[in-house]
């Protein structure tokens, strides 16, 4: 995307459509567009979904920048985690409720951990307001991994599902 300072938006210059979603092919793509601009970009933040391939791609080819994922792309990753352990609607519904999992995205990462008990806490709340009880130990399991941001490292973690 680039900034038009005329109407002052972001306003996006490439599209490229692929059936890969590998690293290499992320790679060839992002190497594309570099070599179409003449090699004139040096982008200081990056801003993509969470796709590794695509993650490791940017981060190879523009070292110096910062690679972040998106709150919209965190959130659809997540209801597909959410969904693949077999965790009902409602409870979804709660969890991407603007305020509850989301909040994880703006704490500082030497607090991720705390945080995590924190918005585990919230959910079992939320769920009780909606009158849904958590499960027990013979509930779902599911496993939730959180991109810290500002940190190199991912953090995850396991447990018994009290959305």
């Amino acid at each position: 995307m680039v900034h038009d300072r005329a109407s002052g938006v972001f306003v996006p210059v490439i599209y490229i459509f692929g059936t890969s979603r590998t690293s290499y092919f992320y790679w060839d793509m992002i190497h594309f567009v570099v070599q179409a601009t003449d090699q004139q970009i040096n982008p200081a933040k990056l801003v993509c979904g969470f796709e590794t391939g695509l993650m490791d791609a940017l981060s190879t080819q523009f070292p110096n920048a910062i690679v972040l994922g998106c709150l919209f792309h965190l959130k659809q990753a997540l209801r597909r985690a959410m969904k693949r352990y077999a965790i009902p609607e409602e409870k979804c519904i709660i969890a991407m409720t603007r305020g509850v999992l989301d909040m994880l995205t703006v704490i500082d990462p030497a607090q991720v951990e705390k945080s995590i008990k924190w918005v585990k806490r919230d959910n079992k709340l939320h769920c009780a307001q909606a009158g849904f009880s958590t499960l027990s130990r013979s509930g779902v399991n599911y496993g939730v991994t959180l991109i810290a941001l500002g940190s190199s490292s991912a953090l995850s973690t396991r447990g018994t599902c009290s959305l």
